[in-house]
């Protein structure tokens, strides 16, 4: 909802107020309404806190493989040398 940090030290009434003034609280009594902000707050959430070297979202992860243009993956292949000597050519 866009709210600062600092509001959380308000008192409980202010703190309604405040939230009253940007998100109708009655909708918090549909559960699909209810559903939707938490998916909001995680997408968010996740995107600008993303935990490093732990699994994150796959749609975070697709979203900045986009944005940085694609994702270079190193591969290698197991390929035995091919060992010819000079002197086997002329047998």
């Amino acid at each position: 909802l866009g709210l600062p940090k600092e509001l959380s030290v308000l008192d409980v009434e202010d703190q309604e107020r405040r939230l009253a003034a940007r998100f109708d609280l009655e909708k918090l009594s549909d559960p699909a309404e209810r559903d939707r902000l938490i998916t909001r707050y995680v997408s968010i959430s996740d995107a600008l806190n993303p935990q490093q070297g732990a699994p994150g979202s796959l749609a975070v992860s697709l979203l900045q493989a986009a944005r940085s243009g694609g994702q270079f993956i190193p591969i290698t292949l197991g390929i035995s040398p091919i060992s010819i000597s000079p002197s086997s050519l002329y047998r």
